[in-house]
């Protein structure tokens, strides 16, 4: 088994690249997830038999990433597979609050073999956010009710997201909603207040800095296919929330 996956996920990283090269890359994820998907079946279905089925999530926005992550959930417990889809997202049932500390191992042998392909392309994805965001950071310098990243000289950021700050947190996320641009909090409840790290004792006003930040930080686009013509649009609808 492990031989054939081996061989397997060798031609799985060359169609990829060829895939990524002829289609482009936006046209890869889903593609390959696809196929991992049916992989996944049938590898799983060898373990738990006919219960086993394939659970899909989708992550969108880190720099390199293989779209489709993946769990195996046994059907004939309803406990553990409801355990399962916990633990599979760092023990979270809706990417907010965390009752339990779980995983986000997602580097397998097959997704290795898509992300292998991806790689050569990473200095040139993580330029083009580096753009986007200086591009962000020029049309938001005029806006005092927006906080910018903020970036250390001696340092270099990929911006795996390109996060504000702002006390209207809620009110504009509200707005950008309205005209369909997406946007994403990272993260709204922190760690001291997660139900997973009660048993530390902390409570709200243990640490005011994070407390604040979870109530203004929000998540703009910032990927690399990213158009100007998108983001003007969507540094417009920031500044006229603002009545800039």
């Amino acid at each position: 088994m492990h031989v054939l996956a081996d061989a397997f996920t060798s031609v799985l990283a060359i169609v990829a690249l060829a895939a990524g090269l002829w289609l482009g890359w936006s046209w890869l994820d889903p593609l390959m997830g696809i196929v991992g998907a049916g992989v996944i079946l049938w590898w799983s279905k060898g373990l738990v038999g006919d219960s086993a089925r394939v659970l899909l999530d989708r992550e969108m926005d880190a720099p390199l990433v293989l779209e489709i992550r993946k769990a195996i959930e046994v059907d004939g417990d309803a406990e553990i597979a409801e355990n399962c889809r916990t633990l599979r997202f760092h023990g979270s049932r809706d990417k907010v609050t965390y009752e339990q500390v779980g995983y986000n191992s997602r580097l397998d042998t097959l997704q290795a073999a898509v992300l292998s392909a991806k790689l050569p392309f990473l200095a040139e994805w993580s330029a083009a956010r580096r753009a986007h965001a200086a591009y962000y950071d020029a049309a938001f310098a005029d806006v005092p009710e927006i906080r910018p990243p903020a970036i250390d000289t001696a340092n270099e950021s990929i911006y795996n997201q390109y996060t504000i700050r702002t006390e209207q947190r809620d009110a504009l996320q509200a707005h950008l909603k309205a005209k369909e641009i997406g946007t994403a909090i990272y993260y709204p409840i922190p760690l001291h207040l997660q139900q997973c790290f009660a048993y530390l004792g902390y409570k709200q006003g243990a640490f005011p800095e994070s407390e604040r930040a979870a109530k203004e930080v929000l998540s703009i686009p910032v990927y690399p296919e990213l158009t100007q013509a998108q983001q003007d649009e969507t540094i417009e609808a920031v500044r006229s929330f603002f009545g800039r």
